[in-house]
């Protein structure tokens, strides 16, 4: 009698949802990815990470609280306070494992969390899990967003939380309306800016810095394995108090052990590249809108709607040389598959124009 995993996956094979791991080869053009920097292969980022392994060995050996801390560490934490602009930070193991535990930790039952619709699946994660009363307000919708706060007033602590840019849609929240509504309505505000971080504002710290809205946003998180080239998270505050408050409560960080010199080398080295990386901003921006003239980031998506479909004309583009992955349920909604296109800095405009030929032969 098959087990009840065999059953599931045949159901989710026929709806065309079942995802498998893949290889790329190396001249697959890979418009997947959220290198966006095209930093992760860049000599001084390996550079860097081979002379932490020599020099101080493969693993921390310990979560920070015990005897996993390091200089390492000190100096990438001191190097996001500069970037950031902040007088807290902390790092964490993964941007997922970071918004899971951070929003319990800043709210709990009794309290009330107030999320866009769209937010990263992290952000709903950890929402669920704080035990605080959920609220979901429509995309973007400033109007809907005043009306769940004047429904919410008589909770303890209220968080908005939502993304900067959207990472399926691409899409910027409108954070200066989001700032103005927390203000009027003494709630606190959490920006994932994950998709923002190297690729935004100046020197790529972000929307928050590039609409100087530093002072005005409670915490910040995002992550080192996007733009920036390595892996990891971090949450920035503008409250002096809550780097300590945070490594004392924060799970994700009390309870994992601590990343590993070469991912922590290549991060000090990828927030440094990414700071100088102006010229690369640009470039993203304008293949970007290459593939649609009103991108205003390195995400574009194309809806197909399908899922099936979906799958079908991304095997098509692979055929020819290119891999834009087919997005589904449940990272969207049912019915809203799409071709996630995602640029990166090693992109040529050749690459960006010959996906736009083969996808206009599709019919899209």
């Amino acid at each position: 009698m098959p087990h009840w995993m065999e059953n599931s996956q045949s159901e989710i094979e026929k709806s065309g949802l079942l995802r498998k791991l893949r290889l790329l080869s190396s001249d697959v053009i890979d418009m997947s990815s959220n290198d966006y920097l095209g930093l992760r292969r860049h000599p001084e980022m390996v550079q860097a990470a081979s002379e932490a392994t020599q020099r101080f060995g493969t693993s921390s050996g310990s979560s920070r609280l015990i005897s996993g801390n390091s200089d390492l560490y000190m100096q990438l934490e001191s190097s996001l306070r500069n970037f950031k602009k902040v007088p807290s930070v902390l790092v964490a193991s993964s941007g997922y494992a970071l918004n899971v535990s951070l929003i319990p930790t800043l709210i709990k039952e009794g309290d009330a969390v107030i999320i866009d619709r769209l937010v990263h699946a992290s952000l709903v994660d950890g929402a669920k899990l704080s035990g605080a009363r959920l609220f979901v307000y429509e995309h973007a919708d400033m109007n809907c967003l005043e009306k769940v706060l004047k429904r919410s007033e008589r909770y303890r602590r209220r968080l908005i939380v939502t993304d900067s840019v959207f990472s399926m849609d691409g899409d910027i929240a409108p954070l200066n309306e989001i700032v103005y509504l927390a203000e009027k309505y003494s709630a606190e505000t959490l920006i994932d800016e994950a998709h923002a971080t190297g690729v935004i504002g100046p020197m790529g710290a972000g929307v928050v810095a590039e609409l100087n809205l530093t002072d005005k946003v409670d915490y910040t998180t995002s992550t080192f394995s996007k733009a920036l080239g390595s892996l990891g998270g971090f949450v920035a505050s503008r409250h002096a108090s809550a780097e300590s408050y945070l490594l004392n409560s924060v799970r994700g960080v009390v309870f994992s052990t601590a990343l590993p010199p070469s991912v922590i080398a290549a991060s000090i080295k990828g927030v440094e590249l990414a700071q100088g990386a102006v010229d690369k901003r640009e470039y993203l921006l304008q293949l970007a809108k290459i593939v649609d003239k009103n991108a205003v980031s390195a995400i574009i998506p194309i809806v197909v709607g399908d899922e099936k479909k979906c799958v079908e004309i991304s095997e098509i583009l692979l055929a020819k040389g290119m891999f834009v992955p087919a997005v589904r349920f449940p990272t969207v909604a049912r019915g809203a598959s799409r071709l996630r296109v995602s640029v990166n800095a090693n992109h040529s405009t050749d690459n960006v124009q010959l996906l736009i030929a083969e996808i206009r032969k599709i019919g899209l």
